[in-house]
């Protein structure tokens, strides 16, 4: 059985339809992500399924259970924001187990829940502090403790570590992917417009644009064989390169634009070239290279390099590519085609 079906979900405000037949099935214990630009409709829907926003048209299902009418309290769902939302004169203790105070749960019940879910995150010597007193990458997992500890059956997080600085959404990506693995048959939805994020978290990942769901697929799925140039060019960083019929030296392909991934283009000579682009910009990132280069015809695209590039700006450079690593898509539709 499926933990949460969403079948035909349309949202509407006023006269803008801003989600469009949305059709999703997610299995039991499955990490799935929603991932897309800003503005494709991810919040909008996991506030949806928490039931903080109505649903137009369409049936979503939690288990068994039809919940378009059911309270947010009621659904068995527990949602960590992107702000911690915590109250600055509790404990972090009192914090997590507010929820199961107002429920006037035993105290002693709630006691082994706020230990137990500080166990899990590492927040058991923090437990007497205040929220002022610690990181934020601390406060967020305060956040995901207070929604532990109602134990719910599924988790939606809500771009939760967006306020968090680069080293502390490394550490803390981690700290969820093992909070995952701890509770193995809990099902968790997670939105960000992170690709890495989706890409290292993601048991299933969900693209959306402009509120259509766009390929659905595991992380290497998609990254492997994206159904469009969208999917192809948002999954991967930096992103797939997209060629018109005259930007390459092949011409196989008339009606058609091809994908390659910066890493999968090599260099070569005039004779063996693919394409061949004049360098207008390198980034030396410590472990590799980008260079960045444009075609004859004006097409820009990127080339990973390993870190000793040494070419001078305003150079031609030329490269190969395997054909097993092209990528077909139709040049009106955009559809992949091989």
């Amino acid at each position: 059985m499926s933990a949460l079906t969403l079948q035909n979900i349309d949202k509407v405000y006023g006269k803008t339809q801003v989600m469009h037949d949305v059709s999703l099935d997610i299995e039991q214990g499955e990490f799935v992500v929603f991932v897309g630009p800003s503005g494709c409709g991810k919040s909008t829907l996991l506030r949806m399924i928490a039931g903080l926003e109505s649903i137009s048209a369409g049936t979503l299902f939690i288990g068994d259970k039809k919940m378009n009418n059911v309270p947010a309290s009621k659904r068995g769902i527990a949602m960590v924001f992107q702000s911690y939302a915590l109250y600055p004169h509790m404990s972090v203790a009192d914090n997590m187990g507010f929820s199961l105070s107002i429920a006037k749960t035993p105290k002693q019940e709630i006691k082994q829940r706020v230990a137990a879910a500080a166990e899990i995150l590492q927040l058991t010597p923090y437990l007497n502090r205040l929220p002022k007193a610690l990181s934020g990458g601390q406060r967020q997992r305060v956040a995901i403790g207070r929604a532990i500890v109602r134990e719910p059956d599924v988790f939606l997080f809500d771009e939760p570590l967006s306020n968090l600085d680069a080293e502390l959404r490394v550490s803390t990506r981690r700290e969820i992917a093992n909070l995952k693995a701890s509770m193995p048959d809990t099902t968790m939805i997670y939105v960000t417009h992170d690709q890495v994020e989706a890409m290292t978290l993601a048991d299933k990942i969900v693209v959306l644009r402009d509120g259509r769901v766009e390929q659905v697929g595991t992380p290497l799925e998609l990254y492997d064989r994206p159904r469009n140039s969208f999917v192809g060019q948002f999954i991967g960083s930096p992103k797939m390169n997209i060629f018109g019929s005259g930007d390459l030296a092949v011409q196989n392909w008339p009606h058609h634009n091809t994908g390659i991934r910066p890493e999968h283009l090599e260099p070569a000579t005039p004779k063996t070239a693919i394409v061949s682009g004049t360098l207008e910009f390198v980034e030396k990132l410590g472990e590799y290279s980008l260079a960045y280069l444009r075609t004859a015809t004006g097409c820009e695209f990127t080339v990973k390099f390993d870190r000793s590039i040494n070419h001078a700006i305003g150079k031609e450079l030329h490269f190969k590519a395997d054909h097993n690593n092209l990528h077909q898509f139709d040049s009106k539709t955009m559809l992949r085609v091989d």
